[in-house]
Parts: C-alpha cells; sequence; structure tokens
C-alpha cells in the first residue's frame, strides 16, 4: 500500500472510529515511511487531521468511561 492510499484509509477510519481498520492503516503508513516514501503535502495533513480525531476520540472515550462509572457506583 502506498503511502498516500495508507494515510486515506487511516484517515477514513478514525472518522468511523474504527480503531481496528485506523491501527492496520497506521501500520501501513509507518511500512511505507520505512520503504522511503516521502509525504506530500496532502499526506501530512491528513496524518495531521488523523491524528486530531485520535484525541477526540481518546477524549470520548475517557469522558464515556468517567461517565459509566459514575453510573455504576
Amino acid at each position: 500500500m502506498t503511502l498516500e492510499d495508507a494515510s486515506s484509509a487511516a484517515l477514513e477510519a478514525a472518522r468511523a472510529g474504527d480503531l481496528d481498520a485506523l491501527s492496520h492503516a497506521l501500520t501501513d503508513r509507518a511500512e511505507a515511511l520505512a520503504r522511503g516514501e516521502q509525504p506530500t503535502p496532502g499526506v501530512h495533513a491528513a496524518g495531521e487531521l488523523t491524528a486530531q480525531l485520535l484525541r477526540s476520540l481518546i477524549r470520548d472515550t475517557a469522558l464515556e468511561s468517567a461517565r459509566l462509572r459514575q453510573v455504576s457506583e
């Protein structure tokens, strides 16, 4: 998979909240970078947006976890 394809797949997975697909796409992205593929501005932008979405998923999961702990107490 190319760096561009892997970056697009990661972004789509992050938007969908599909952590399994995101994990695979990020692995593919890392492998493409290790092969020496150079990121384009579009690839860089997709990576930045993916990171933002992942931070949002982490925050939302932490908030939901805290809410569920309160409900179960």
